[in-house]
């Protein structure tokens, strides 16, 4: 008996000092898991109606990396339809795009450095349902064109393009892996891509797949030949020329989407040293130079003229969208806002107030975010708005 009980108050305190052991590890670890991360910032993509999702971004301090923790929804009413929930239990991931209805996210988890994976989520009061997952070799990284999903594919030497609607359920159409040195794409489809051949800048433009014009420029014998596309496949082109910041400019060749010249080699009046394409919409052209705080805009036509010059407010960014004309402008501590002109900058239509940070979403929506230090972290507020009207406000903490 005396055994049994020596026995039993052995085994007892083998235990009591296993599971010890066994706590001690666990704290060990949680405060070793706690001590190397960090939360660090919140990855925000506003959609175009409003509503936004959250990315909770945490920071590595032993690797040096970020990686993704839980996300948030919220609707356009600030309603969240998701609250710190983990998708498909990826760490690593961050949206490319966001419309309210669908989301889709790029992630690192379970690809190699040649690899792009993405996935697309439909959005309701029920959670996320994943809709598709896709994970593509030889690609670099995905972007959003509007609602077209943009691949970039990447051999040596060699790039290309593969675009997905916004669900992934459908490739929409593909641009062959070339030796293309530029591109530009459009949320329409319209894309652009330009290539050396022969002495000559060949200019490709198709859309959604379907080749829609062509045009070869020929290569200057000296100077810089400089070239701007437009949505409709028009191509401006003109030569730069001069060094050291004292430059001139070439008369200007614009060529439409039928591949009709509609300025050939014409040189603007009132154009003085050296000023720059800073926009322009197949109708009206608008220049800037280093330095100055007024716009020349000149209508293109068969007699392209000067319609306006425009210094009232001074212009940091311009943004175009058909006939609308966005000009973003900074105050003295960096500030933004943005106010809409018509297309000749004669007439302002609305101003919005000043931003810590200003972004165009499309469709005349931009979205204004303003970060406010309260000691430890940020007071986040995010008004997304078209024109004078707000269509949503989030506020929201970030700590440091």
């Amino acid at each position: 008996m005396k055994q049994l009980e020596k026995y039993n108050h052995t085994t007892m305190k083998t235990m009591k000092n296993t599971f010890l052991i066994i706590a001690l590890v666990i704290v060990a670890i949680s405060s070793n898991l706690f001590a190397v991360i960090e939360t660090n910032k919140i990855f925000a993509v506003p959609a175009q109606n409003g509503s936004i999702v959250l990315d909770y971004l945490f920071y590595d301090t032993c690797t040096l990396e970020y990686f993704s923790g839980p996300t948030t929804i919220l609707d356009k009413k600030g309603n969240k339809l998701l609250d710190f929930v983990r998708i498909e239990n990826l760490s690593n991931y961050h949206a490319i795009y966001f419309d309210g209805k669908i989301l889709v996210i790029k992630t690192e988890d379970e690809v190699t450095s040649d690899q792009v994976r993405i996935l697309a989520f439909k959005v309701s009061k029920k959670g996320l349902k994943k809709l598709n997952d896709i994970t593509f070799d030889d690609a670099k990284h995905a972007k959003a064109y509007g609602k077209l999903i943009g691949i970039h594919l990447h051999t040596p030497g060699l790039t290309g393009l593969a675009f997905f609607n916004n669900k992934l359920s459908n490739k929409l159409f593909e641009i062959p892996l070339s030796t293309t040195k530029k591109d530009m794409v459009y949320p329409n489809g319209i894309i652009a891509e330009v290539s050396d051949s022969g002495g000559n800048e060949i200019v490709k433009y198709t859309k959604k797949g379907k080749p829609l014009y062509q045009h070869s420029i020929p290569q200057p014998a000296t100077g810089d030949l400089r070239y701007e596309f437009d949505d409709k496949g028009g191509l401006l082109y003109w030569v730069r020329t001069g060094s050291g910041g004292n430059y001139t400019n070439s008369p200007l060749t614009y060529v439409n989407g039928k591949g009709k010249k509609i300025l050939d080699n014409s040189t603007l009046d009132g154009v003085p040293i050296y000023w720059y394409v800073v926009g322009w919409n197949t109708k009206y052209l608008y220049l800037k130079a280093n330095g100055e705080s007024k716009v020349l805009i000149y209508k293109i036509g068969k007699k392209t003229a000067k319609v306006n010059e425009s210094s009232d407010p001074p212009m940091n960014d311009l943004t175009l969208e058909k006939s609308k004309v966005y000009n973003v402008t900074k105050d003295g501590l960096g500030n933004e806002k943005v106010a809409e002109y018509d297309k000749t900058m004669s007439k302002k239509k609305w101003e919005s107030p000043y931003y810590d940070h200003l972004d165009f979403l499309g469709k005349g929506v931009f979205w204004g975010q303003d970060k406010v230090d309260n000691g430890t972290g940020y007071d986040i507020t995010d008004t997304i708005f078209k024109g004078k009207k707000n269509l949503a406000t989030h506020n929201y903490y970030e700590p440091y």
